[in-house]
């Protein structure tokens, strides 16, 4: 990562502060002389919660080659204690006053003031090296929490991966909310934006869609990054003059509606990109490809994606399976448990989906939301998909209910445009679509669903 910008030229702005790269390099490099002496003995953890001087940290331990946990600045003391406890953590750094308050033993624990006490005699050379490794905690999608590891290279062949698919560039402006303890917010934010030296914006302090639209527009953005629920928000909010190119969204599945109002208010269509904490980003539509919509795109360039079934035979393009992948930029080994374990390189995502003829990739649901009516497995996605070809249908959420005579019943849960549609209907529409065990048995109408944090409907909410 070279840090070599013009003179001036805006690194950060957040709030009402402004950082400019020439500051970063400087902070880098008091950062690297405060902690290269300091025998560090396991992983170095950081829950920092001023953006600035997490980039400074973050990228001193990766020139450093150690072993960067980031911990979620929201997280509470008592949830990074519990986490802290189980991983072989030998320094903490941290702007978090509760943080600094642990007593955990084994573990030496600093403010971030003290990495910039002192002026060193040279400055780094610009030219940053990815040598450590990043470790980002993940609930995981199949709810089991554990850490995973990737090494600087891995993300590098990331992010030059995405840089062939989507045009980011030193002049860009980029606006995003998400975490850069996340997966999302720390490559298509924090470090694609400093590969290609743009213009990074947050905006802390500021909860109000009017608010964000008014910054994007007074900042100039060019690119945006989120998750849908961002989206959905943005769409509440008047619109400015805008300078936009780019909107990228991962995290949850992008409802429809979504896609298309956004597509119709700004005039620019959303990308949507898959990926994983353990293997980074997938796919992705290119910048001058129209989205299909519900497609995510073709594998990038690192990434090879085979779709098996379950006795693991690979299956042709339009039939759905589980999604397989070899990826330079997977984690090498994982967390869990109570030790290190190597990851294996042909990755499961735990989703299931299909290739087109054309290659790009459609997510259809989670293998852990299959269920059986009549002995014969159903995939509620399979379903959805095709109820949410109704041109009355938004979106579509499956649940299976027990029922003493059949023993399971599915039961759809519909948001639709103005009024419901006739049931009747409905069911010839799934008739000509889907086997006989896979039809609905009921359909309820619903305003509008119950959602996490990245805009994910929570099925649980349904049952």
């Amino acid at each position: 990562i070279d840090l070599n910008a013009p003179k001036n030229h805006v690194f950060l702005s957040d709030g009402s502060h402004e950082k400019t790269y020439d500051e970063l390099l400087t902070g880098v490099t008091q950062a690297y002389e405060a902690l290269r002496c300091f025998t560090v003995s396991g992983i170095t953890a950081i829950q920092i919660s001023s953006r600035f001087d997490f980039a400074v940290v973050t990228l001193a331990l990766l020139h450093l080659g150690h072993s960067a946990l980031l911990i979620n600045q929201s997280y509470t003391k008592n949830e990074s204690e519990r986490l802290l406890r189980d991983v072989p953590v030998g320094l903490i750094i941290t702007d978090k006053v509760e943080l600094l308050e642990s007593d955990l033993p084994g573990t030496e624990i600093w403010p971030t003031s003290k990495l910039f006490v002192s002026t060193p005699g040279n400055t780094l050379d610009p030219k940053i090296c990815l040598s450590g490794e990043i470790l980002m905690c993940t609930s995981g999608s199949t709810g089991q929490p554990r850490i995973i590891a990737r090494t600087g290279e891995a993300i590098f062949h990331e992010m030059e991966a995405i840089l062939e698919r989507i045009n980011y560039c030193q002049d860009d402006r980029i606006f995003s909310l998400a975490q850069w303890t996340h997966a999302l917010g720390f490559v298509l934010h924090f470090m694609l934006g400093i590969r290609v030296k743009a213009r990074l914006i947050t905006a802390s302090g500021i909860n109000t869609p009017s608010n964000w639209m008014k910054k994007i527009a007074r900042e100039e953005v060019t690119v945006l990054v989120g998750v849908p629920t961002f989206y959905s928000y943005l769409l509440q909010a008047p619109v400015h003059n805008l300078n936009l190119k780019l909107a990228v969204c991962a995290g949850a599945a992008l409802p429809k509606d979504i896609f298309d109002a956004f597509k119709t208010k700004l005039h620019l269509p959303i990308s949507h990109y898959y990926g994983c904490t353990e293997a980074g980003a997938i796919t992705m539509p290119s910048s001058s490809e129209k989205s299909r919509f519900p497609s995510v795109g073709k594998p990038l360039s690192h990434v090879r994606i085979r779709i098996l079934d379950d006795t693991g035979a690979e299956l042709g393009p339009g039939e759905i399976g589980r999604i397989h992948l070899y990826s330079k930029s997977l984690a090498h080994r994982v967390w869990q448990e109570g030790d290190f374990s190597i990851m294996e390189r042909d990755y499961e995502t735990g989703d299931q989906g299909y290739l087109s003829d054309q290659g790009e990739l459609t997510i259809i649901g989670r293998n852990s939301q299959r269920i059986k009516v009549n002995g014969l497995q159903v995939l509620p996605g399979e379903i959805e998909s095709v109820l949410e070809q109704h041109p009355s249908i938004l979106e579509a959420v499956i649940i299976p209910r027990a029922d003493k005579q059949r023993g399971s019943v599915l039961v759809a849960y519909l948001r639709v445009w103005g009024e419901a549609p006739n049931v009747l209907a409905l069911r010839v529409f799934c008739e000509e679509r889907l086997a006989p065990h896979k039809i609905p048995h009921q359909y309820r109408f619903v305003k509008e669903f119950d959602r996490d944090e990245k805009g994910a409907v929570r099925r649980s909410s349904l049952e």
